[in-house]
């Protein structure tokens, strides 16, 4: 209820007695209506501000030289190797739509004709089972993918806005696809370190037989390789 005016208490101090015609009533006159139940004026809501996050799995963010693999033949890439990370929304307390704005990752090396190479940012949502030794590609639904070039660099990072819209309870998965370079004589080691990781990172490298991702602690423990902990970060608001 709204009352619009002044009031001069009547019989028994009744706020609702309308005797005095300085009173204006908008709304129930009913006195088992108290002031403060009054029904709400419609309104539209303030949206509440983005909330910036960046998520990342590797405890350090510093490259390690000669600390990571892939499938080539004497330095140089002979086929196809993608690197994949999944962020689970929910382990990062996104409860609402996660909107991608930029991915992240390291480099160890990089050597192309011309002072780059070409690489792929693919990103979906991924609804198989986590934390296995492989993953099953079925189970990527893809969102959106961007065209990148990878400059030389020995210790850099490579930074892409890209964007996507990734639903509440879901989980991200990012591949990293670069592609056969024996042709160009392209080198690439993504980068990465030994400092831990919460969640493992995966690679795809058909000419050296890995048809389906498989982390990378797996295949360096079973080389006596050190452990590549990739640095892959991805940044947006929620």
């Amino acid at each position: 209820m709204l009352l619009v005016g002044c009031a001069t208490a009547g019989r028994d101090n009744n706020i609702f007695d309308t005797t005095d015609s300085g009173i204006v009533v908008l709304g129930d006159a009913d006195p088992s209506h108290p002031i403060d139940a009054a029904r709400p004026i419609d309104a539209r809501p303030i949206d509440a501000a983005p909330v910036p996050l960046t998520m990342m799995e590797t405890t350090s963010q510093t490259v390690a030289q000669a600390n990571s693999f892939s499938c080539n033949a004497a330095n140089v890439t002979s086929g196809q190797n993608s690197y994949y990370r999944v962020f689970t929304l929910s382990d990062y307390q996104v409860s609402d739509i996660f909107h991608v704005n930029n991915v992240t990752f390291a480099v160890e090396t990089a050597v192309g004709q011309g002072g780059t190479q070409p690489a792929t940012i693919n990103l979906g949502t991924y609804t198989g089972a986590l934390g296995g030794t492989t993953l099953d590609t079925a189970q990527i639904t893809p969102l959106t993918s961007a065209p990148i070039s990878i400059p030389n660099s020995t210790g850099g990072t490579v930074s892409t806005p890209i964007t996507a819209d990734v639903a509440p309870g879901s989980s991200l998965i990012v591949e990293i696809r670069v592609p056969d370079g024996a042709a160009t004589s392209d080198e690439f080691f993504i980068g990465s370190n030994n400092g831990g990781e919460s969640k493992p990172v995966y690679i795809l490298a058909p000419s050296c037989a890995l048809n389906a991702p498989t982390t990378m602690a797996s295949i360096a423990a079973a080389n006596m390789l050190p452990e590549p902990d990739v640095v892959l970060t991805v940044s947006g608001t929620h």
